[in-house]
């Protein structure tokens, strides 16, 4: 009897990307000005967890980094943020980072694993509306690309005239995980010399077969929650938790990653 697939799936957890968005009519604006010489000073957090079947989660990785927004340049329309990050623990490095955004927090070029903490700068959002975009997602298994629903809102019982706090979720249903998981397995007998690109139709039907036979289970969710200062449009507190679960009979394989970032004392203390 031939393993179940899953038997050889190993790293799930990669980096998702947000793309450009469009803002609906808004009873709440948070300001899309800056200039140049404006900052604000960060500590970043991110932790990294095993989950078992039964929901109980155990330390893998965390670090500690301080961040430094920067405006670079601004036109009428853009800005070039400099970004430092300086590491504190774990084993990330130092790095010097570069972003350009617009007012309206569209990420336009640059080093781009910052740019969701900016996604509702200079947005205009009712209180009472609910609203829906669809954005691609990359790393959840491998490196295939799916496209997916997010949905956000404003939490008005936590919004007052200094701040507004937002809550971003997005979820993806086994079809669309179990797709990933196919074109990622594949790309694995690829990479190892165990199959060619005529293979493929026969590793079709094998998957075909052995998710009929022993289905799999998956779930995808990645949540946000932000708070954003109305007058400067620098965000106050941004937490992410992304899980990605799969499982086929016995085997089971959870990650949760966990990311909170809040304003910190200047580096340096300057």
């Amino acid at each position: 009897m031939r393993k179940p697939i899953l038997s050889t799936l190993l790293a799930l957890l990669g980096a998702a990307t947000l793309s450009a968005q469009m803002m609906p009519d808004s009873t709440v604006a948070i300001t899309a000005r800056w200039e140049v010489g404006d900052k604000m000073d960060y500590t970043c957090i991110t932790r990294t967890l095993q989950m078992d079947a039964d929901g109980n989660e155990t330390p893998l990785t965390s670090s500690k980094e301080a961040l430094r927004f920067v405006v670079a340049e601004a036109t009428d329309s853009t800005y070039t943020l400099n970004i430092h990050v300086e590491a504190l623990e774990g084993e990330q490095k130092s790095a010097d980072l570069q972003m350009l955004t617009n007012r309206h927090g569209t990420f336009l070029g640059g080093d781009a694993i910052l740019a969701p903490m900016l996604f509702f700068h200079g947005a205009q959002v009712d209180t009472t509306g609910s609203y829906t975009f669809q954005q691609p997602f990359s790393g959840i298994i491998g490196t295939g690309t799916v496209t997916l629903d997010t949905h956000f809102e404003v939490d008005s019982a936590l919004t007052d005239e200094y701040s507004v706090v937002m809550r971003m979720e997005t979820e993806a249903d086994e079809t669309q995980l179990r797709l990933l998981l196919r074109d990622y397995m594949f790309s694995r007998l690829l990479a190892a010399g165990e199959a060619t690109d005529e293979d493929y139709d026969d590793f079709l039907d094998q998957f075909d077969e052995e998710i009929h036979a022993n289905p799999i289970k998956a779930f995808f969710g990645e949540y946000v929650t932000e708070e954003v200062e109305l007058s400067t449009g620098w965000p106050l507190q941004w937490i992410y938790d992304r899980y990605v679960e799969i499982s086929q009979g016995e085997i089971y394989s959870g990650i949760h990653l966990v990311r909170e970032i809040s304003p910190e004392d200047k580096i340096g203390g300057e």
